[in-house]
């Protein structure tokens, strides 16, 4: 595991310690009303407690849209109404619990043809021991 920071569709990175998770997608540019994905990564024996967030970089009065799946199951899907807003982060960032051993897919999408950013960033837990202690 690496503290670099890398941009990249398959990105999941971790802090020195491992404490810390996270994945951002840089700019993607979008087609109008497709869904790009933006971040894949994958979890291993760890579950992580954490937030995703959508940026666009112009509104144009379009709506904009945030998929995430689990294992290829929609887990979340926001839309957002951007007919007032200039750049900003859409919505708020929208908390997960990511379980061990799970494939995370983020998708975004745009009305009008746009530069989207994702960020998702995380705390780090490992599962608690199940069974007899006295093995």
């Amino acid at each position: 595991m690496s503290s670099d920071t890398v941009v990249s569709i398959n990105a999941l990175q971790f802090t020195n310690d491992n404490k810390f998770a996270y994945a951002y997608s840089g700019k993607v540019d979008t087609a109008s009303g497709v869904l790009t994905t933006l971040i894949e990564f994958n979890t291993n024996s760890e579950y992580i407690v954490g937030n995703v967030a959508l940026q666009q970089k112009e509104s144009g009065g379009a709506t904009s849209y945030l998929d995430v799946y689990f294992n290829d199951v929609i887990v979340i899907n926001a839309v957002w109404d951007n007919s007032s807003s200039a750049a900003f982060a859409l919505g708020f960032p929208i908390p997960l619990i990511i379980p061990p051993f799970t494939k995370v897919t983020i998708q975004g999408a745009e009305g009008n043809t746009a530069e989207l950013t994702a960020q998702f960033t995380g705390k780090v837990g490992m599962a608690q021991r199940v069974g007899n202690l006295d093995e």
